[in-house]
């Protein structure tokens, strides 16, 4: 392959985050397992993500997957009014994305990678909003998202099987990336 051929589909990495690319069809279960640490899996969806329906992520050490971030053409309408113009309402309109699944192995935690992971997601967006879902309760993640300029948009009172969640977003362009 010469320097000037594009890369193959899959094995993009991310020039500035070089611990980040496209998931590939080999990583599908180290992907299927790093996925069975959260609290509500979803096999299926991450099975069709990886058959091309949403965008994978991978955050890899030694090019093994230890966090993964899939991610729909559809982020989130915030309630407030101002914001809901700039958000994305349509399933594949790329100026917006949701974070449908993040998870990164225990073992990798508190290294950057949830962060270079939403990065990488903004990276590839050309404006709009990326949201995403998260327990009340889950405090690590939610120090995570808002440290990563994430802010509460609004509470879904049974979003998790019954429930609450807290829908968390911000602007493709809004802050450091």
């Amino acid at each position: 392959m010469s320097d000037d051929a594009p890369p193959e589909p899959g094995t993009t990495a991310f020039p500035d985050r070089p611990r980040v690319r496209h998931a590939r069809p080999a990583d599908r279960e180290a992907l299927l397992a790093l996925q069975r640490s959260l609290p509500r899996p979803n096999p299926d969806l991450l099975r069709a993500a990886l058959d091309d329906v949403g965008r994978v992520l991978v955050s890899t050490a030694d090019d093994v997957p230890v966090g993964y971030l899939l991610a729909l053409g559809r982020a989130a309408a915030p309630d407030d009014p101002s914001d809901r113009r700039a958000a994305t309402d349509t399933t594949g309109d790329e100026t917006g994305a949701y974070v449908a699944e993040l998870a990164v192995a225990p073992a990798h935690r508190r290294e950057r990678r949830a962060t270079d992971l939403l990065a990488a997601l903004r990276d590839g967006l050309e404006g709009g909003w990326v949201t995403l879902t998260v327990a009340p309760d889950n405090e690590p993640a939610r120090r995570c998202y808002e440290t990563d300029g994430f802010r509460e948009l609004r509470r879904e009172p049974a979003f998790f099987d019954g429930d609450p969640a807290l829908v968390m977003g911000r602007r493709v362009d809004d802050g450091a990336r």
